[in-house]
Parts: structure tokens; C-alpha cells; sequence
């Protein structure tokens, strides 16, 4: 049996998937503990997992946002959705990734299972941490030279024209409508000591969860070897 780490942002969306999981993973035996917010304290206890609370990294309700993040509630649209960005899931990755090496010191565990906004967890195992498998709690959202950047709701676009216009939307996208963010995560990983990136949903180099059927998503040209999901 393993000791399994489960990681998620404190959100519906983003911690519902992974209850069953999680339920099925104590069922088989698995020990399991699962790092997020206190607000689902309950639920994650409820599927046998061991709850482990944010530390560091700032807490937060997701039925009230701007309790935690003040300002936030006084914008909309994109500027909200920038806001997020900068401060909910690039602003809690360094904090976390320190909650998630205390952890270890403590209970060292064999393999971490994460929402793919929790970067923390991705960043651990790139600093020679367990490996990583990545869940997309969103439609599919990772990076393919046919598809324009996650968020913009374009259709995939193919061959040279095509790809010409998503490499210059993935660049717009990272420099221009994320630059800051862009910015704030560059310079942390090259702290860290790791290849700095642009901010966008990540893949995960061990492996990634996607839990959907072909109609959902964007027809791809391809898609990564590590991936796993209804997908064909």
C-alpha cells in the first residue's frame, strides 16, 4: 500500500472531483492525507483521507473571496479573473510549496495527487519531490501548438497560419494579459533553481489526469505521452 498525498485550492470546482478518488483510494487500503483549506475540513474527512490544513499559504472561503483577497470583489470580468491569477494561484505557490515540504519532513509520502492549479505540488516534485500526477478539474487546458491559449474560447486552428496565430496569442496571452503573474512566477522558480515558465495551466511531467470524453474538448493533433483519460 502507498501513502498517497491528495492537494487541491479550497474550491467546489476544484475539490469535488477529487472526493471519489479519494474515497476509493482509502477503500483499497491506500493511506491518505489531503492538503487544502479549512472550509472542507468535513468533506475530505468524510472520505477517509486525513485532512492537512493550508499553513502558510493564506486560507481562504471560496463563498467569500473578498474576505481574504480585499479589492477583489470591487472588480469583474477580466480584471477579476487577472486578480485570481496573481494572487490566489500564483501568489500561493511559494508558501505552499514551504506547507508541503514541512509536510514531508513529517510524513514523507510515496506519490502526490493535485488539482492542476495547485502548482505547489508540481513544483515539489521538480525540486526532486515524490512525482506529481496533475487532475484537470477544467475542460482541458494545456498547451498544443494547434490550440489557442486556455481561456480564450477560440477554436483550435492547424497548419502554418494557424499555428503561427496560436503561438502569438500564447505569447500575448503570457506577456500582456497575465505579464504580471507571468512575471511573479518566472522570478520564484528562478529562485527556486528551476527553468523559469510563463504562467498557463501546466502539464505534469509524470503524469495527467483528465477526466472527460473526446466531445468535450478541442480536437488536438496529439497529446502527451504521460496523459491518461477518456480521450479516445
Amino acid at each position: 500500500m502507498a501513502r498517497i498525498l491528495i492537494a487541491s485550492q479550497p474550491i467546489a470546482g476544484h475539490l469535488f472531483p477529487l472526493l471519489p478518488i479519494a474515497g476509493e483510494l482509502v477503500r483499497r487500503g491506500h493511506e491518505v492525507r489531503w492538503y487544502t483549506g479549512r472550509e472542507y475540513r468535513a468533506r475530505v474527512s468524510a472520505t477517509g483521507a486525513r485532512f492537512e490544513p493550508f499553513t502558510l499559504v493564506r486560507d481562504f472561503d471560496d463563498a467569500d473571496f473578498g474576505a481574504t483577497f480585499p479589492g477583489r470583489d470591487a472588480l469583474s470580468g477580466l480584471r477579476q479573473v487577472q486578480f485570481d491569477v496573481r494572487h490566489i494561484f500564483v501568489g500561493g505557490i511559494e508558501d505552499g510549496l514551504r506547507d508541503l515540504q514541512a509536510l514531508a519532513r513529517e510524513w514523507p509520502w510515496d506519490v502526490t495527487l493535485a488539482d492542476q492549479t495547485l502548482n505547489a505540488a508540481l513544483a515539489l516534485e521538480e525540486l526532486g519531490g515524490p512525482p506529481c500526477a496533475l487532475l484537470g478539474v477544467l475542460p482541458l487546458g494545456i498547451h498544443n501548438p494547434d490550440a489557442a491559449p486556455f481561456g480564450l474560447g477560440l477554436a483550435p486552428r492547424g497548419g502554418r497560419l494557424g499555428r503561427a496565430r496560436n503561438r502569438a496569442l500564447r505569447w500575448a496571452t503570457q506577456r500582456v494579459v497575465f505579464g504580471d503573474s507571468t512575471r511573479e512566477i518566472g522570478a520564484l522558480y528562478r529562485r527556486l533553481g528551476l527553468p523559469a515558465r510563463g504562467f498557463e495551466p501546466p502539464t505534469a511531467p509524470s503524469l495527467m489526469l483528465q477526466a472527460t470524453t473526446r466531445a468535450f474538448e478541442y480536437p488536438l493533433s496529439d497529446h502527451p505521452p504521460q496523459g491518461s483519460g477518456n480521450l479516445t
